[in-house]
């Protein structure tokens, strides 16, 4: 079947290659040779091979070693677009979520400057398609519609041709469904190109079927219809760390991020502190249901997890067993060491933690740090966890410690990250690829989304008022 998928690649890429020649760039258009491609299938196979320590976790090294080889020796020459369709099948051969690869900052840049994109936003519910916001120019597709195909091309087919180019957790989908639903006019367009309009079949909420014809827009007037069309989020909704009390007796703690440098940079707070304040309104307000919003909290930091988990738990904890480190000897023989670290060791409480209910949200973008903490909360039995399952591995995942940023292949520019190190969150034994599967799984349904009810917090608030 991965064989298949590389064919699949090499077809569809022709098809790109021949698309994108009309745009009018000098990086865009370039059309690399096939010892350029191989410089830079070789970085990144080096870099890989070098410092991914989950390289061989779901794979046998014979057969990634088979995956590369196939891909050098089928290259011909191609542009940064369709080589990029080319190498990116190996984020769900490798199934690491933090090995990510993005188009180059040049071709993205004049891209979002100069080039028209699917004008919706948009949902996929098992395999099908629906408009949550129509952000064309055109007022014809009502919101709730199912689109059926886009330009010939079936829905289906476009997810699962999207999801064998997107990175995952092991043999969870759920982070890449995720990307996929929330920025889907950008990896659409990294796979199918830009075009001037898009042909759509779509099922209206009457369900007559209909073909229509919509143009497409420049990021600029998709930005200046969301303004015309839409409210604009409040400035003071838009904070990092909330406490919001959506029912009596009840506290709702948001963390939209772990990451103490996006926090005080975006903003203007800073975690340790922020959760401090925000124990102690909580202990004053008397309130014995706390429940801790990670959903869309894509991760960050470990201590913060850990500092935020010293304020909950009333013992002792340990919250990641294990730190990994590919190393290599004078052969260039591949070994992974175990590393010490700060994280591994045994954690204290505070002296007086909050001892009343607690309940953790997640979905497919709670990822990385966010899995971690959910993990614990789960393994120590501190509280229920509600909503979908998390993006992020439950029993062991990879990330990037003392490095900042994405690095460049050689000759594309193609943006690729660098995880160095493997978090041994339980037991390898343990390790399903599988996410932090809720106590109780709730997916908002498309008329959720469309009336912006929030079902699985209403799910928890009414459930927590009916236990007290």
């Amino acid at each position: 079947m991965r064989t298949a998928i590389l064919i699949l690649v090499y077809v569809l890429v022709s098809n790109l290659t021949m698309q994108l020649q009309a745009q009018n760039s000098e990086h865009v258009n370039q059309i690399y040779t096939v010892a350029q491609l191989e410089e830079d299938l070789l970085v990144l196979r080096d870099k890989y091979e070098g410092h991914l320590t989950n390289l061989f976790l779901y794979n046998t090294e014979e057969y990634m070693n088979y995956i590369f080889d196939s891909l050098n020796q089928h290259l011909t020459p191609m542009n940064e677009a369709a080589f990029f369709n080319y190498i990116t099948p190996l984020l769900s051969i490798i199934k690491d979520g933090h090995s990510t690869l993005f188009p180059s900052t040049e071709s993205t840049t004049f891209y979002n400057t100069n080039s028209k994109f699917f004008p919706f936003q948009i949902v996929y519910r098992a395999d099908k398609m629906f408009v949550i916001r129509n952000i064309s120019q055109e007022n014809n597709i009502a919101p709730g519609s199912e689109i059926i195909s886009i330009n010939g091309e079936p829905v289906s087919e476009i997810l699962k041709f999207l999801l064998q180019h997107q990175v995952s957790d092991g043999y969870n989908n759920a982070y890449a469904l995720w990307i996929i639903n929330s920025y889907f006019r950008d990896f659409y367009s990294y796979s199918f190109g830009h075009a001037e309009s898009y042909t759509v079949v779509i099922n209206t909420p009457e369900n007559v079927r209909e073909e229509i014809t919509i143009k497409g827009l420049t990021k600029d007037a998709i930005e200046a219809v969301k303004k015309e069309r839409f409210e604009a989020i409040p400035l003071q909704e838009k904070t990092g760390i909330t406490l919001t009390a959506p029912a009596s007796g009840i506290q709702l703690l948001t963390i939209k991020t772990w990451d103490d440098k996006m926090l005080r940079q975006t903003y203007g707070q800073r975690f340790k502190p922020t959760i401090k304040n925000i124990i102690k309104e909580i202990e004053n307000s008397e309130s014995n249901n706390l429940i801790i919003d990670l959903r869309d909290n894509q991760g960050g930091n470990t201590k913060s997890g850990i500092f935020l988990l010293s304020h909950l738990l009333d013992k002792n904890f340990i919250y990641v067993h294990g730190i990994d480190a590919v190393h290599k000897n004078h052969n260039g023989d591949r070994k992974i060491k175990s590393k010490k670290s700060n994280m591994i060791q045994l954690h204290k409480p505070i002296d007086n933690p909050y001892i009343g209910k607690v309940t953790v949200l997640i979905n497919g973008g709670s990822f990385s740090n966010s899995a971690i903490f959910a993990s614990r909360i789960q393994a120590y039995e501190r509280g229920k966890i509600i909503g979908e399952e998390s993006g992020g591995n439950a029993a062991v995942l990879t990330g990037g410690f003392g490095i900042t940023g994405q690095k460049s292949l050689p000759n594309t520019e193609i943006l690729y990250s660098r995880a160095n190190y493997r978090i041994i969150i339980s037991a390898m034994e343990s390790n399903t690829g599988r996410g932090v599967y809720p106590d109780n799984y709730i997916l908002p349904s498309v008329d959720d989304l469309l009336q912006k009810k929030d079902a699985v917090l209403n799910y928890c608030i009414e459930h927590s008022i009916s236990n007290n």
